[in-house]
């Protein structure tokens, strides 16, 4: 197990801060397609703060080695579009 404590850089919007977009990337690929190695590794990436990331919603997956590869046909890009995301409530509570 580990811990990680990393500082957010965002903005804030209203009553909300949020990054624009946070992500992950994989030096190895488990299940490449097309003409992709494993090697070749993956980003995935999502408006907001990375919930969305780490618990596999539906966000933007890529290569980084083939960015303009579509992995995806555009109905599955709908389809699977990212609908909401997170974002930190700065509005003061009163107790």
């Amino acid at each position: 197990m580990a811990v990680i404590v990393q500082e957010v850089v965002g903005s804030a919007h209203e009553d909300t801060f949020y990054p624009h977009i946070s992500g992950v990337a994989q030096s190895y690929n488990y299940y490449p397609i097309s003409h992709m190695k494993p090697e070749d590794g993956f980003a995935v990436l999502a408006i907001g703060l990375g919930k969305y990331v780490v618990e596999g919603e539906k966000t933007f997956r890529f290569c980084p080695e083939y960015p303009n590869l579509d992995i995806y046909s555009a109905a599955d890009m709908y389809k699977n579009s990212q609908l909401h995301f997170y974002a930190v409530d700065m509005r003061q509570r009163k107790n």
